[in-house]
């Protein structure tokens, strides 16, 4: 099979569904989780005008890695060489939004998951450096003491998602449009 083709990413997102990509970027695979699993091709996925030279198609930069999803509707693909860009799903648009910093140099970026602080996790399947915990905020990465013990991984996944605690606090602070019934009001005496 053709490496460019081969599925090396996949989550499920905040919607329920799952969403997998091929190395190349060329097919964004929704799926559904239930009984009867429908597959469907969304199509290739598309650069932001704004990636400054930085394809998700490239294979140096974008191919293998793991991606993960937020609570708002998005998914962010890590690839292999440390590069993330967020994936809007309906557009299917992919932003650049930088290059993970602080990991060692021959580390890559293969498996990923969300902790319960919200920061991201990483392992590496081809060096035994630890896991390292990345901020969202400017992908630095840091090592989570006491990994260098745990296993090398290709894949990481769990229940978690990105900005939960954003998504929960908007949702506190939501306004919900009162109902008003038709008989609230009347012309009678």
């Amino acid at each position: 099979m053709d490496e460019a083709n081969n599925i090396t990413r996949m989550v499920i997102a905040a919607d329920g569904n799952g969403y997998a990509v091929t190395n190349d970027g060329n097919h964004l695979f929704k799926f559904t989780t239930g009984k009867k699993p429908v597959i469907t091709d969304l199509g290739n996925l598309i650069d932001n005008e704004n990636n400054n030279g930085i394809s998700i198609h490239n294979k140096c930069t974008s191919w293998g890695g793991d991606m993960l999803a937020d609570a708002f509707g998005k998914l962010y693909l890590i690839s292999a060489n440390k590069h993330v860009f967020v994936v809007d799903i309906n557009s299917r648009v992919a932003t650049h939004t930088g290059v993970i910093t602080g990991l060692p140099a021959n580390y890559t970026t293969n498996a990923a998951a969300v902790n319960a602080d919200g920061d991201m996790v990483v392992s590496s399947a081809n060096v035994f450096e630890g896991y390292y915990k990345v901020k969202l905020s400017d992908l630095t990465a840091t090592s989570i003491e006491g990994s260098d013990r745990q296993y090398n991984a290709s894949d990481l996944a769990n229940g978690n998602l990105l900005l939960q605690k954003e998504a929960d606090a908007a949702n506190k602070f939501a306004v919900t449009p009162a109902i008003i019934s038709e008989n609230s009001f009347s012309n009678s005496d």
